[in-house]
């Protein structure tokens, strides 16, 4: 399934393990689409409702992927790279560092916690207002694994929307590199 929908350029949102485990789980015991009293006794069912169900469920939990970058600015990427957990730092000579912070255990005892700042790369800064070049809007997005194949598609990135999960997003594409063998 996962296969299929990668060659047609959609992917399962909003689901993880345990929801796609759920699925295949009510998938095996004919129990898909059914309601609470009818799945108690389930009787004999007709296949095409089955498939039904299945189609709805993958439809309902499924959309387009969407790749390309758009303009935006320099205020608007850092805007978008904080919602990730990434932050511009330090502007200095036409150029800014982008970085993370981790938190990590402090001192010998490991008392408490410091963040450290952990730095990413830099990229050229003309200021908060200029447009952002695209060849620089990927090479930041390959950097902080922020790409479609690290599972944060195009809307996932400048649309807030929600990004695919890791499991599916890992399974999709090893099933992809094997599909391509």
């Amino acid at each position: 399934m996962l296969v299929h929908l990668d060659r047609n350029r959609m992917s399962l949102f909003e689901v993880d393990q345990s929801n796609l485990y759920a699925m295949m789980l009510d998938v095996a015991e004919h129990k898909i689409g059914l309601r609470k009293k009818q799945r108690r006794h389930p009787g004999r069912r007709n296949a095409d409702d089955e498939v039904k169900a299945i189609a709805e469920w993958i439809r309902k939990h499924s959309d387009k992927l969407t790749r390309g970058e758009k303009p935006i600015t320099f205020r608007q990427l850092d805007k978008i790279l904080r919602t990730f957990n990434y932050f511009t730092d330090n502007p200095h000579n036409n150029s800014i560092d982008i970085v993370r912070y981790e938190i990590r255990p402090k001192g010998f005892l490991r008392r408490g916690e410091i963040a450290t700042r952990i730095h990413v790369t830099t990229i050229p800064f003309p200021g908060e207002g200029k447009t952002v070049p695209l060849s620089i809007v990927k090479f930041v997005r390959k950097r902080c694994q922020l790409r479609e194949e690290d599972g944060v598609d195009s809307p996932s990135f400048y649309d807030d929307r929600v990004v695919i999960d890791a499991f599916i997003n890992r399974y999709r594409t090893i099933l992809r590199r094997l599909a391509n063998k």
